[in-house]
């Protein structure tokens, strides 16, 4: 109810300089308002959500690219890759760009390139100190990260191994392995957590893997981040992860 509200209020909103187009999404998991603001210069994208779940994971991601500029820039030129090839809409059947960068995370622990292994019960810790200080503005969540422009070189040779990680087929077995970056209690296939969880019913875990095509698991809660990919959608993700390996496809945001 209040989040019909929010989208009321800002649906009134006008400005001489820019538009604001808004939609409502209030049959996913986490409602949200996704919003795009649209002005001569550029456009702006951002979803509204009431939940904090959207807190927790931005600390998250926030925390490990904060003193790594490389990872940082390899998560954002990845994202822009992704939405180049349609690949990012969870509400269609795809993974949601929160989802790729775990992807990506996942893929830099793997081949030795991250050091920083964060507990993901910091920002559980993190969000609990948010909610208790009423600060509505707190530098971890809000403030931005200059971006390291001369990692360029060496961050367009981790995407591209990052697409052949996925797409090769000898690093990652979209059939057997799970995408997990978790600290602790760390899953790795997908039998394990099939065994897991062998005591819920088949809509309990329908609700929690979905179509068990791409398992990607969540650093706070037992569900797949892929869990809307069906068996088309998943072989069209590993073939658009083959084929820009391949073809070197352009990273625009590194071009930028």
């Amino acid at each position: 109810m209040v989040l019909s509200d929010v989208y009321k209020h800002i649906k009134t909103r006008t400005d001489d300089a820019t538009t604001l187009k808004t939609q409502r999404i209030f049959r996913a998991r986490v409602p949200i308002v996704a919003c795009k603001q649209v002005s001569a210069d550029e456009d702006f994208k951002f979803d509204l959500s009431l939940s904090v779940d959207g807190v927790r994971n931005s600390f998250l991601l926030r925390q490990y690219t904060k003193g790594d500029p490389r990872l940082r820039l390899g998560i954002l030129a990845a994202k822009q890759w992704g939405r180049e090839q349609k690949i990012l809409d969870a509400r269609r059947g795809w993974i949601s760009p929160y989802a790729l960068s775990i992807m990506y995370i996942y893929f830099m622990k793997e081949t030795g390139r991250l050091k920083n292994f964060l507990d993901e019960r910091e920002a559980d810790e993190a969000l609990a100190k948010l909610i208790a200080s009423n600060d509505s503005t707190p530098e971890e969540y809000c403030g931005f990260y200059p971006i390291d422009v001369e990692a360029g070189s060496e961050v367009e040779k981790d995407i591209y191994d990052f697409f052949n990680f996925f797409g090769g087929g000898s690093a990652f077995d979209f059939d057997n392995d799970v995408v997990d970056i978790r600290v602790n209690a760390n899953i790795k296939k997908k039998e394990e957590w099939l065994r897991s969880i062998e005591s819920l019913d088949d809509t309990q875990k329908w609700h929690l893997l979905g179509h068990e095509v791409l398992l990607i698991r969540d650093p706070f809660e037992n569900h797949s981040l892929g869990r809307s990919v069906n068996f088309f959608n998943g072989e069209a993700i590993r073939e658009v992860f083959r084929t820009s390996f391949r073809n070197k496809a352009p990273l625009t945001f590194l071009q930028q």
